[in-house]
C-alpha cells in the first residue's frame, strides 16, 4: 500500500515572476532625455557666445565683400 508523506515539500507551480519580461526603466530614459536636452542647450549658448555681436547673419557661409578669396557673382543678364 502507498503512503503519502506528509513531511516532504508540495510541489507548486512555477512562480509569475520567473517568466516575467523586463520592465522598461522609465526613469532612467527620461533622465537621458533631459541629459541631451540640457547638453543640446549647452551647445547652443556657446555657438552664441563664439558669434560675434554685430553678426546678424545665422549662416556663415555666406560671402563677404571683404575676403577676396570669394569671387563676387556677376548681376544676372537680362
Amino acid at each position: 500500500m502507498l503512503r503519502a508523506s506528509f513531511d516532504a515539500r508540495p510541489v507548486r507551480a512555477s512562480h509569475p515572476k520567473e517568466h516575467a519580461l523586463a520592465t522598461p526603466n522609465y526613469g532612467y530614459e527620461k533622465r537621458q532625455r533631459e541629459l541631451a536636452k540640457k547638453r543640446k542647450a549647452e551647445e547652443k549658448k556657446q555657438k552664441k557666445q563664439v558669434r560675434e555681436p554685430g553678426d546678424n547673419s545665422p549662416d556663415d557661409s555666406a560671402p563677404d565683400e571683404s575676403n577676396p578669396d570669394v569671387a563676387p557673382t556677376p548681376p544676372a543678364a537680362s
